[in-house]
């Protein structure tokens, strides 16, 4: 029982220790635990926004492969009729 108290006092005091540069005078350590989860929160979002930039730009560049290899296929002439026979040629 000892051994998990000495545990916990250390890891309030590394906390602490991280915490303490947001600290600053005339501020408690609630305020300086908020704006730590805020600068964790704001990094994940732009990490998050950052990963979207990368997804859209596959999709466009997708979308651009597809639009080269179809762009000479052509249109369908009017009064084409089109059956399940005939639909994918």
């Amino acid at each position: 029982m000892a051994r998990r108290q000495s545990v916990g006092a250390t890891l309030r005091a590394e906390f602490s220790a991280i915490l303490q540069p947001f600290a600053t005078k005339g501020k408690s350590m609630h305020i300086a635990s908020r704006q730590w989860k805020l600068s964790v929160g704001l990094v994940l979002g732009l990490l998050v926004a950052f990963s979207g930039i990368t997804a859209a730009d596959q999709v466009q560049s997708t979308m651009q492969d597809w639009l080269a290899a179809t762009k000479d296929q052509g249109t369908i002439p009017p009064g084409t009729k089109i059956t399940m026979q005939n639909w994918q040629q």
